[in-house]
């Protein structure tokens, strides 16, 4: 808080490693036409195909601290539970399974948001809510998704298999909570 009669000044700049302009309290700097949270000129941009791009915008692949969230406690639990170093060949299925994941929920998330976000200035320029990705494809692109999570899930033991799929209804319910 301010003293009374003086004003604090706008933040500016990033909060953390992973915020970029149009997000945070760099958002406030930026002119309102130009509040997104979909970072510009970033890997995405500068690599990726141009038909790819806005589906890996969907599935927030340059935006890595969901992907973290889902994955840490994975890795965490696999931790815990090896005796010894946990299997590396674990591991990487765990962090090919939270990116999939992680895609599928946004997926779903914007295809349930599509008509809130086009009329929000942060979330407008989503590929879906911007007309870029159809719901039709959208719907498909989210049963690729599921599909390859299917074979990373099926790589594990059957009790692992049933706590992954008994997870899906949080996915599919997360958007309407």
């Amino acid at each position: 808080m301010s003293a009374p009669g003086k004003t604090t000044p706008p933040r500016r700049g990033f909060c953390g490693p992973f915020d970029r302009p149009g997000s945070g309290a760099a958002a406030a700097d930026m002119p309102a036409d130009r509040r997104t949270d979909i970072p510009e000129g970033g890997w995405i941009d500068r690599y990726a195909p141009g038909s790819l791009r806005p589906y890996l915008r969907l599935a927030r692949l340059d935006r890595p601290t969901g992907t973290f969230l889902l994955l840490f406690p994975c890795w965490w639990g696999t931790a815990l539970a090896a005796h010894g170093a946990p299997a590396l060949r674990v591991m990487a299925l765990f962090a090919v399974g939270a990116v999939l994941l992680r895609a599928a929920g946004c997926t779903v998330n914007d295809i349930a948001d599509r008509d809130i976000d086009a009329r929000v200035a942060r979330t407008r320029t989503r590929p879906i809510a911007a007309g870029e990705i159809p719901v039709p494809r959208a719907l498909l692109f989210l049963g690729l998704l599921m599909a390859a999570g299917f074979l990373v899930l099926a790589q594990f033991n059957r009790l692992t298999i049933l706590a992954g799929l008994a997870s899906l209804p949080l996915v599919f319910v997360y958007p309407f909570a």
